[in-house]
Formats: C-alpha cells, structure tokens, sequence
C-alpha cells in the first residue's frame, strides 16, 4: 500500500544491475579503520546497460575525498566530500542514500533518496587518556534529481561521541556517537 506499489518509481518490481565499472584508488593513511593521518581518495565511473543485461541503463560517478590532520599530539581533524551522481534510468535500488553511520551522521539510512548526492562532513578527535578518545562532527548535505538543484534544501546534522581503543598495541577503536 506504499509507494512502491503504485509502480511508478523505477526499480519498484526489482532491478538487475550489470555493466562495467573503472575505480581509481589511493590510500596513504596510516589506518584504515581509525586513521590518524593521511589521504584516502576514490573516483569511480559506472555503466549499468541493458547491452550487459541490466533493467535499468544509467551511469554513476562518485568521489570520495578524505584527508585526516594529526594535530598535536591529541588532536585529529578529519575531513571528507562525498559525492555520487547517477543519470539515465536509475532504480531506486542504485539511488544515492543520504544518512546512516558513515555519511550524513544524524539521518537514518537512507532517509533521503535521489539521483545526485554531495556531503561535506568534518570530524574532530580529541584522545583523553590513552584509550579513551572524544570527537565532535558536524555534516552539510544534500540530495536532489539534478546536480543544478543540490542545496535547495540542505541537510546539516551534528553530535559528538567515544571512541575506546580496544587494544594498546591496535589503533581499532569501538565507536559510539550522538547525532
């Protein structure tokens, strides 16, 4: 009785997505799961064609940029743009989600869903004692059909949480945040 019953939204009945992609990676940061400093950027080019055996013909580009500042010896500023637009005929499936743990901390997954997606989030950490490390974030968004109506109605959310190194010899931290 939702929405997705009406059959007018592309992807409603199911979608096979199938196609070509090309990914350029870069990573130097010192951690992948709790970085400290360094760079982890992502461009990615997709294809997704009924020539492959998709449902749905459509392209998707997005980027991932991400630098992390050691600052002192107890701060960390990290910092991160992320975008993804998709054009031609996109299930829902492949729409760019807006919220969730990682991007747009503060929404529920996929609160918001459209064709283009760009999200500036900033972090900042701050270790307390050994183990035990503070952060504040805040993340300005926005979702929209075309790139030319992004922020017409923006998303901002913030918050802070803890972070527990679990080990003294493993940079792994156990989060918990508050958006």
């Amino acid at each position: 009785g939702g929405l997705l019953d009406t059959n007018l939204i592309e992807g409603a009945e199911g979608a096979r997505t199938s196609g070509i992609s090309f990914v350029f990676n870069f990573d130097n940061r010192d951690n992948i799961f709790s970085p400290v400093k360094g760079n982890y950027l992502v461009f990615k080019a997709g294809f997704s064609s009924r020539s492959f055996g998709a449902t749905y013909s459509y392209n998707s580009y997005l980027i991932d940029l991400r630098k992390y500042f050691l600052i002192g010896k107890k701060f960390t500023l990290a910092s991160q743009i992320y975008s993804k637009f998709n054009f031609g005929e996109v299930p829902f499936q492949s729409k760019a989600w807006y919220g969730g743990a990682e991007l747009g901390r503060g929404y529920f997954k996929g609160r918001y869903m459209e064709n283009c997606y760009l999200l500036l989030q900033l972090e900042f950490r701050y270790r307390v004692l050994n183990r035990l490390y503070i952060n504040g974030f805040a993340n300005f968004g926005d979702v929209a059909e075309l790139p030319r109506k992004l922020f017409q109605y923006p998303k901002f959310s913030y918050g802070g949480g803890l972070r527990f190194k679990l080990s003294k010899k493993s940079p792994t931290l156990i989060r918990m945040d508050l958006g």
